[in-house]
């Protein structure tokens, strides 16, 4: 929930379109549980950040700056 929330900017809007993405990434795939794989991709398919910065895949997460969106 805390990577949400830090990949969604604090914006529950955000958190709620983050998990919309995710649960059509799943769904797309066939898959019947939701996992962090689905949140990575989706954060991947809107940022377009590497790895490292990709808030559901990074160690250090919450130490990642993200960029100011008005989107």
């Amino acid at each position: 929930m805390e990577r949400l929330v830090h990949a969604s900017r604090q914006r529950f809007g955000r958190c709620i379109e983050q998990m919309i993405d995710a649960i059509e990434i799943a769904s797309a795939r066939g898959d019947t549980k939701l996992d962090s794989k689905h949140f990575a991709d989706a954060f991947f398919a809107r940022e377009g950040c590497s790895v490292g910065e990709n808030i559901f895949l990074a160690p250090r997460w919450s130490a990642i700056q993200l960029r100011s969106r008005t989107v």
